[in-house]
């Protein structure tokens, strides 16, 4: 029984540490997408891989994202297979940047 408690808890703490940050990519007509970090933390060392389907700069770092910020981006496919169809955003959830980095993909056009 003592197991199955110990395997129960470490479920509940891996799903409170997937809500303190989560981030959404939400599409919000033609080209236009809007980064936003629903989650109840803030994010640190925040950076943004837009891949192939960025318009401008494929790469975007910011410190602190803070919960219910928002950022738009503008999005779309190349006719090239070899591109992302996704966009990879990683993040730490201490400021100070000592716990390990994680990350999300999140699909694209």
């Amino acid at each position: 029984m003592t197991e199955i408690e110990r395997a129960r808890r470490a479920d509940e703490v891996s799903d409170a540490d997937r809500r303190r940050v989560r981030f959404e990519l939400m599409h919000e007509g033609g080209h236009a997408y809007l980064l936003r970090n629903a989650g109840s933390d803030a994010a640190y060392g925040v950076r943004v891989d837009t891949g192939g389907l960025g318009t401008v700069g494929e790469v975007e770092e910011f410190d602190e994202f803070e919960s219910g910020r928002e950022h738009r981006y503008l999005l779309s496919r190349t006719i090239d297979p070899d591109e992302a169809e996704h966009v990879v955003v990683t993040w730490h959830h201490r400021p100070d940047r000592s716990d390990e980095r994680r990350t999300v993909k999140l699909l694209g056009p």
